[in-house]
C-alpha cells in the first residue's frame, strides 16, 4: 500500500507517518526496524529524529504488538504545558505522542484506542483496528476514532477524548497477571462505541454503536461531528461524550465534514452533500447532487466552497 498520510511542518521539522506495512500476503512486515514516524529538517532532510514504536516497541497487546496492516494516518501538533507534543497514529491501533523536538527519546504517552480482548483478523473479519483518522486537539485533550481499509467493509468502531496533559501508558486498561483492568493512569475522558448487546443504545441486539471510520472530525460550539465509514454522522458532546443526534446519510462516507457560518457540510459515496445546522438538535438545511461519489472534505476559501466528486473540481460561489 501506498502512504497516504499528510505532513505536519512546524518550526524547522516536517512529521510524517511513514508506510511502512505488511507485504503482500499481509501476514509480516518485511522491514520491521524501518522507522514508523519521522522529523526532518525541512531545509536539509536530514531525519532528526525518529521513533521505533510501533514495529519494535510497540505498545498494543501481544501477538497484536505491530503493525496491523498499514499507516495512513497523519500527524497533528499540539501544546501542552510548556510542552510541544505531536501525536502520532500507530498502524497498531495505539496513538503515540512525542516532544516534538525530541520523539527520539520514546513517547510521552500512549494511548491504545482497542479493548484488550479485541482480535485483529485479515480481511476485516476481527475487532481490533488501525488508526486512519487524524487527530484533532482542542482544549488540552485529543479526539480520535479507529478505522480499517474501506476495502475491509464495515465493523465495531471506538470514538474517544483522551487526556494529553498525562505520562506513560495512559489507555484505558493494562495488563493484569494474564488478564486485563482498567487503568488508574487511564487518559480516557469519554468513549463511544462498541456492541450495545441489550439494544438499549441502537434500538438492535448487538448492534454497532460506533463504527469504523477513515475521517477526520470536526469540533464546533461544544460538539464533536464525528462520521463513520458506513454513513452515520455523529454529533457528540464535546464535555461529556454524550451522543446529541446521529443522521443516517445512507451511504459510505469516506471524506470528512466541514463547518462554516454555522452549517455542517458532508459528502458521501453517492454524490450527495448534506449540510445540517451546526446545534445539539439535527436539522438537515439542504442536499446537494453531484456526479459522482465525494470522497473528498470541501474547503472554503474566498467566498467559494471547492469540492471534488470522482470526475470533478467545483468551485461553487457561498451566498
Amino acid at each position: 500500500n501506498l502512504a497516504t498520510s499528510s505532513p505536519v511542518i512546524h518550526g524547522d521539522l516536517i512529521l510524517l507517518v511513514t508506510s511502512n506495512g505488511v507485504d503482500e500476503a499481509h501476514l509480516e512486515v518485511p522491514s520491521p526496524r524501518a522507522p514508523s514516524f519521522l522529523a526532518v529538517n525541512k531545509k536539509t532532510g536530514e531525519v532528526v529524529w525518529e521513533a521505533v514504536e510501533p514495529t519494535l516497541d510497540s505498545k498494543a497487546p501481544e501477538p497484536f504488538n505491530n503493525i496491523l496492516h498499514g499507516q495512513w494516518g497523519s500527524p497533528a501538533v499540539g501544546k501542552v504545558g510548556d510542552q510541544t507534543l505531536v501525536f502520532m497514529p500507530g498502524g497498531d491501533g495505539v496513538l503515540y505522542a512525542y516532544d516534538v523536538e525530541n520523539g527520539g527519546d520514546g513517547p510521552v504517552w500512549w494511548f491504545d484506542l482497542n479493548p484488550k480482548e479485541s482480535l485483529w483478523e485479515l480481511g476485516g473479519r476481527g475487532s481490533r483496528n488501525a488508526i486512519i483518522s487524524t487527530p484533532v486537539f482542542v482544549d488540552n485533550s485529543v479526539i480520535l476514532a479507529v478505522g480499517q481499509d474501506p476495502e475491509h467493509g464495515e465493523g465495531v468502531g471506538h470514538l474517544y477524548r483522551i487526556d494529553a496533559t498525562k505520562k506513560g501508558d495512559v489507555s484505558p486498561q493494562i495488563v493484569d497477571g494474564d488478564g486485563w483492568k482498567a487503568n488508574p493512569n487511564s487518559g480516557q475522558i469519554w468513549h463511544v462505541g462498541g456492541i450495545d448487546k441489550d439494544g438499549s443504545v441502537t434500538g438492535e441486539e448487538n448492534g454497532l454503536i460506533y463504527r469504523r471510520t477513515i475521517s477526520t472530525f470536526a469540533v464546533s460550539n461544544g460538539l464533536v461531528y464525528a462520521p463513520d465509514l458506513s454513513g452515520f454522522l455523529h454529533c457528540v458532546d464535546f464535555k461529556t461524550g454524550k451522543k446529541m443526534w446521529v443522521h443516517d446519510t445512507f451511504a459510505a462516507v469516506w471524506g470528512s465534514p466541514m463547518v462554516v457560518d454555522g452549517h455542517v457540510l458532508l459528502g458521501d459515496e453517492d454524490g450527495e452533500m448534506v449540510i445540517l445546522e451546526d446545534g445539539p438538535k439535527e436539522k438537515v438545511i439542504e442536499e446537494k447532487i453531484f456526479q459522482s461519489s465525494i470522497y473528498s472534505t470541501p474547503t472554503i476559501a474566498n467566498g467559494r466552497m471547492y469540492v471534488s466528486d470522482r470526475s470533478r473540481l467545483y468551485a461553487i460561489k457561498i451566498k
